[in-house]
């Protein structure tokens, strides 16, 4: 059973100001703990920021106070759920001019809050940022689950003020930030958004399919993780260094082409992409025509490349790398810098359509620890 908690003498002077008895007071404020943990929390927030009435703000803080920065909540906004620091700031925001609140919830003291899942929405971002961090001019450090912002058309309509404004509680979070790009975003606004910000990134929507140059050099200079969930091209050396900077798998699950540099790179390193490139099964495609990126999106499967009479030099190092059986069965010829390659490979290779094997390349060969076929060359 929830119980307020008010001190008799505060109970009595919220009553004779409010006009309502000390009962009413108890009633109505355990009602409204009540509906902040049966679902209707978006309800009381509702309630806090339109009613004047001060009993309200007077009765719920009671027993909150600051300390070095930080918000200590007291019982009946801890009774409000995972959420309390965030009604907190919003009594303390909202608070009417005639509130009696005390020296202890000065707002001008706080430097910190942790506002739980709220500012995952879009829209609480923007009313947070626009509304309730002017009121808290020292708030420098804001925790949260990850936060949200559409870079749309309805974004585009604010002025500067509101922009650096929303940049400005940006920059206190200390959790991922997560935006939704409707389009190329303007580079200006882009890099003031990021600088200073050090923790995880992810770019969505459809100004996240393709990113331009001129915003790849901002993001290479982000010191955080990147994810682009709904990138289909990857064709920088830097983007990709960037991607695979403090990761070893990146997941791009709308990625439809990757240029063969950095196919190459990736699978120098043995990073690896999860993404459908080009192709979902090539059993249909002429290996003439594969790159390295063919090659990479076989991981973990064998390659056969038997109808290829001569293979790129482009691809060898790709294929070198490969980690499973591989099938070269329509070469006849084999270079001593190819094979030293294939001498580093662990699974098995058949190579039976070569007649001819420099001493070099037999000798590179024989001691490799994978199972080789050779047939043509004993004919």
């Amino acid at each position: 059973m929830i119980k307020p908690s008010i001190p008799a003498d505060s109970l009595d002077r919220i009553a004779s100001k409010s006009s309502l008895s000390s009962e009413d007071i108890i009633r109505k404020t355990k009602a409204v703990i009540q509906l902040a943990n049966s679902g209707q929390q978006k309800l009381v927030m509702q309630m806090i920021r339109n009613t004047r009435q001060e009993w309200l703000f007077e009765s719920l803080l009671q027993g909150c106070k600051i300390q070095n920065g930080r918000v200590h909540l007291g019982k009946n906004l801890r009774n409000m759920g995972k959420n309390g620091e965030y009604f907190f700031t919003l009594l303390l925001g909202y608070a009417p001019p005639g509130c009696i609140l005390g020296p202890q919830l000065d707002r001008n003291m706080i430097t910190e809050l942790d506002l739980g899942s709220h500012l995952t929405s879009i829209d609480w971002v923007k009313k947070f940022a626009l509304e309730l961090h002017p009121i808290f001019p020292n708030l420098v450090k804001i925790r949260s689950q990850e936060i949200k912002l559409n870079i749309d058309a309805e974004f585009e309509q604010l002025d500067q003020r509101q922009k650096q404004m929303i940049i400005r509680t940006f920059r206190a979070c200390t959790v991922n930030l997560k935006l939704y790009l409707e389009k190329i975003p303007d580079c200006d606004f882009f890099m003031d958004l990021l600088d200073g910000f050090s923790f995880d990134l992810s770019l969505t929507g459809p100004g996240a399919k393709f990113i331009p140059e001129k915003i790849i050099d901002i993001l290479c200079r982000f010191d955080g993780l990147i994810k682009l969930p709904d990138l289909e091209e990857l064709n920088s050396i830097k983007l990709a260094r960037k991607l695979w900077q403090r990761c070893y798998k990146v997941s791009l699950p709308k990625l439809r082409a990757i240029a063969d540099p950095i196919v190459e790179m990736l699978a120098l390193s043995n990073d690896l992409v999860d993404a459908p490139l080009i192709q979902a099964d090539f059993s249909t495609l002429d290996p003439q025509q594969y790159t390295a990126a063919h090659i990479l999106c076989r991981r973990g499967l064998p390659l056969n490349l038997d109808s290829m009479q001569s293979i790129p030099e482009k691809l060898w190092k790709t294929i070198a790398r490969h980690d499973e059986a591989i099938s070269m069965n329509g070469l006849t010829h084999l270079e001593d810098r190819f094979a030293l390659l294939l001498a580093r490979h662990r699974h098995s290779i058949s190579l039976d359509g070569i007649t001819f094997l420099s001493p070099r390349a037999k000798r590179l060969l024989q001691y490799r620890c994978g199972k080789l076929s050779l047939k043509g060359l004993n004919k």
